[in-house]
């Protein structure tokens, strides 16, 4: 019975261990404890990236990806999302591994731990995934005034 406990904890041990390292090479969407439910990815993304989806699937040309830009997300025609990633605190290494992934950055205020930069739809929840990013948002766009 003893040799079954202690081949249990080796198990165990074993187990862990892969949970910590697939954690560290294939990031998850709860990271740092936070509550799994609370989406990183803005609403208005999410129904961007649900919107250039419908249209790749409609067989539609580039240019009517463009079209699927609202007030409040801009959509180039690749397909590409201009984002705000939000860090949990900024590291140039978190910006090269965003710029890997596939983020083009055009911009970076370390102050605030923002990076900006136009992502391609299909990539937006690997990048969310990391656990040093707080939060996928679309840029505050200046609202036009009516008068």
């Amino acid at each position: 019975m003893k040799a079954h406990l202690t081949i249990s904890g080796l198990t165990l041990v074993v187990l862990t261990a892969c949970v910590t390292e697939r954690a560290v090479l294939h990031p998850s969407r709860t990271a740092a404890g936070e509550d799994p439910d609370a989406p990183k990815v803005a609403q208005p993304i999410r129904e961007a990236m649900e919107a250039i989806r419908a249209r790749m699937l409609s067989g539609a040309a580039s240019a009517d990806l463009r079209a699927t830009s609202t007030a409040f997300v801009h959509v180039n025609d690749a397909g590409e999302i201009q984002v705000y990633v939000i860090l949990t605190e900024f590291r140039r290494a978190y910006v090269t591994r965003l710029e890997i992934v596939g983020l083009r950055l055009e911009l970076t205020l370390p102050d605030v731990r923002l990076v900006q930069g136009w992502i391609s739809y299909h990539l937006i929840d690997r990048i969310a995934g990391f656990d040093f990013v707080a939060e996928v948002k679309p840029p505050g766009y200046p609202a036009p005034r009516g008068g």
